[in-house]
């Protein structure tokens, strides 16, 4: 029996089951740091596996799930953390389930699903085939705060690895190959005087003000920082009463870039437009680095692995759902989609052709940019990793909408989450047994990395101190 057949037979057989895993976390969808539900469920899917489980200390959503001791370790990374305000029924127009409750608006729930899958695929070519490999799957909390995969990384969960493979939801089927955005999250925090804002406001200095003035300073600067750079930012704290003049105000910032070194030198203007607010305002600030994530690096090997693999699988039908994915595709326009293929340097597949990318794309994507952040970047600085994207969602569909929400509590999203499922098997297998593939994998990562050292994002004070 062919590596194929064995996956096929195995993950058909647990179908089922995992599409239940699918649509329970996504019924009960948890916030970051808060999984616990979806921590259970899973953990307790992975023993009745025959996987051994364990917690990461100081993390209580985090754990491993560990089948096998063979030589070659694989991990496989999951996730399944939810998103505050995007609570929404599989329905093409706006239909929270619980007003302002949190939904799957980035399909976490389908990343668990397919991570679990590819483990369960591993597992049967290790128990049929003999391979000598430890096979993994991390369960990874908070994603979405940049936070879960960056301190299991500071737990030394991922040390002896490999490689590690994963993916995640988006409206095209593609190898992920290109770099994403380095990203880091600051609060700045500005004290003044507090005074009657009417009987005698000279006698106050406002922090509202320094906020304000610092995201009006921000907003100048984007004009002066290279296209790909992202900056954008909330006001956590404005005041108590409109009559008082604010003694006490904040702001959060997320800062993104093409790699680490422009990222720092934007994260040092943007200090400097704080201290400006400040001087112009007589108020004190202060601020903090609270997380941040490095572009994600892609394994050529291993992405190169996943092509040939990714069209050995078939992709599901859309059955009786292809009338929701039809029009819910039609809440985007073709502007959008035909953004979305030029962005994905997606090559012959036509807006309107289906409501849902069927195939797998061929085209390179390695000299593109992928303008968000994703704590998958940071494990690809300490380990070899490689990633799919999965047209789980209508085409031009964008993550972090409700849109998202309703596609990622379809079954046929958490259907091509399995066939996911298998081609990350069967490239880890590929990359198991073949030990000239295995040397190419740690060859890349080696010529990569080079005189790299990899550190916290939020431990980079010092760099951003020195020369800002």
């Amino acid at each position: 029996m062919s590596s194929i057949e064995i996956i096929n037979r195995k993950l058909d057989a647990c179908r089922e089951e995992l599409l239940g895993v699918s649509q329970e976390i996504w019924s009960q969808p948890e916030l970051s740091m808060e999984e616990s539900r979806a921590r259970d469920l899973q953990q307790e899917y992975m023993v009745r596996k025959g996987f051994k489980v364990e917690g990461v200390p100081g993390m209580e959503t985090a754990f491993v799930a560990t089948y096998g001791t063979g030589k070659v370790k694989v991990g496989f990374l999951g996730e399944y953390d939810a998103l505050p305000g995007l609570s929404q029924a599989v329905s093409t127009s706006r239909e929270p389930l619980v007003e302002g409750g949190a939904g799957h608006g980035c399909g976490h729930n389908l990343i668990g699903t397919g991570a679990l899958a590819a483990a369960l695929g591993l597992q049967a070519l290790v128990d049929e085939e003999g391979l000598d490999c430890t096979v993994r799957y991390y369960g990874c909390p908070g994603e979405e705060m940049f936070f879960g995969k960056v301190e299991m990384i500071r737990k030394g969960v991922f040390e002896d690895l490999d490689f590690c493979l994963t993916w995640h939801p988006f409206d095209v089927n593609k190898v992920w190959t290109a770099p994403s955005l380095a990203n880091m999250e600051l609060s700045f925090r500005f004290s003044g005087i507090p005074s009657h804002a009417a009987d005698s406001p000279h006698m106050g200095r406002s922090a509202l003000d320094a906020v304000e003035l610092m995201h009006v300073g921000v907003n100048y600067l984007r004009e002066h920082v290279p296209d790909q750079v992202r900056i954008h930012y909330v006001i956590t704290e404005g005041g108590q009463r409109a009559n008082i003049v604010p003694a006490f105000a904040a702001s959060k910032f997320n800062v993104r870039a093409p790699g680490n070194r422009m990222l720092l030198e934007i994260v040092r203007r943007v200090l400097k437009v704080a201290r400006g607010a400040a001087l112009m305002t007589e108020t004190e600030m202060d601020y903090s680095i609270n997380t941040g994530l490095y572009d994600f690096k892609s394994n050529r090997t291993l992405g190169r692995l996943l092509q040939e693999n990714c069209i050995l699988f078939p992709l599901p039908g859309l059955e009786e759902e292809e009338a929701f994915f039809r029009e819910i595709g039609e809440t985007v326009t073709r502007q959008g989609k035909e953004d979305h293929l030029a962005k994905y340097h997606v090559d012959g597949f036509e807006p309107g052709e289906k409501p849902v990318m069927d195939r797998f794309d061929p085209s390179d994507w390695s000299r593109g940019l992928f303008s968000a952040s994703t704590d998958v970047g940071d494990v690809s600085w300490v380990k070899p990793t490689g990633q799919l994207m999965g047209a789980a969602w209508a085409l031009g569909v964008e993550a972090h909408t409700w849109q998202a929400t309703a596609c990622s509590g379809t079954r046929y999203a958490a259907r091509l989450a399995v066939v996911i499922g298998k081609i990350l098997a069967k490239t880890a297998g590929d990359a198991v047994k073949d030990p000239g593939q295995l040397a190419r994998v740690k060859e890349d990562f080696a010529k990569d990395t080079e005189g790299f050292r990899y550190r916290r994002m939020d431990s980079y004070r010092d760099v951003v101190e020195a020369e800002g």
